[in-house]
């Protein structure tokens, strides 16, 4: 049992490390940090066999040997095409140093998404709305029906003129999609992240079936009900996932086996 809790810790240690790191660059004021240096200080990021001391709760301490070279290991460029990973999750901070050119981007569609937010600032979301209409320039210039998703994609609105749930407008208030999206990019330089926001708190709902039409528009499902699930909101995340030709889908996501659907 002893042995397996140091390994449990090890796992746990490792998250808690990259989580330090990708939080404690989030924040605009620290642009002056040399990200590299505390990369290669990181216990899960890069690990050179030193005690770390991690707190079990506010109580309880445990010093824990480390094994050198026992972590993600930051790889070195490898030519070839970039690798889409969608992240499903709580969103991610754009604001995020570590993650800056690790986000996907659409010219096109960046440039209708910064003239959207100015018509919001200024006349409110209502005031704005016929702007999401992805049949004016540059709206979609993918094709993939999502109006100006430059970086990715929110569930967390009302259904846009089309009926496509959701908008491009995200952040993250929680924080676990960030942490996920930079340890995810710590693996290779070649990746490129996604964000899909399916959630803007803690949930506690368990995961319930869900149509399988894969179509972005509500017309053939009815939309949401008056109280969504977590499963409604996660299906459509990840249809928005389809659409938008990722390569990987991650979902740091767990439910009881009891409340397992075949769609999901």
């Amino acid at each position: 049992m002893k042995n397996l809790n140091k390994h449990i810790l090890r796992n746990v240690l490792s998250v808690t490390a990259a989580l330090s790191v990708i939080s404690s660059v989030g924040h605009a004021q620290e642009s002056s940090v040399n990200i590299e240096k505390m990369i290669t200080e990181s216990w899960g990021i890069k690990n050179k066999g030193e005690i770390v001391v991690f707190d079990l709760d506010p109580k309880q301490t445990y010093r824990l040997q480390g094994r050198k070279n026992q972590d993600i290991h930051l790889m070195s460029p490898v030519k070839g095409k970039k690798i889409r990973v969608a992240v499903v999750d709580t969103g991610v901070d754009m604001d995020n140093l570590f993650l800056q050119g690790r986000i996907s981007y659409k010219q096109s569609e960046c440039e209708a998404l910064q003239k959207y937010e100015q018509c919001v600032t200024a006349n409110g979301i209502g005031g704005c709305s016929e702007m999401l209409s992805t049949e004016l320039a540059g709206v979609d210039t993918d094709k993939n029906i999502y109006p100006m998703d430059c970086h990715g994609w929110s569930i967390l609105a009302d259904p846009t003129t089309q009926n496509i749930i959701g908008t491009p407008r995200f952040g993250d208030d929680v924080g676990h999609g960030t942490h996920v999206a930079g340890v995810i990019a710590s693996i290779s330089q070649n990746i490129e992240i996604v964000p899909v926001q399916v959630i803007g708190s803690a949930p506690n709902q368990p995961i319930k079936p869900f149509s399988i039409d894969l179509s972005p528009n509500e017309d053939i499902r009815g939309g949401f009900s008056a109280d969504p699930s977590l499963a409604d909101r996660i299906a459509r995340g990840i249809i928005y996932a389809i659409h938008a030709k990722v390569d990987v889908i991650n979902l740091s996501i767990g439910w009881p086996q009891g409340a397992d659907a075949e769609v999901m």
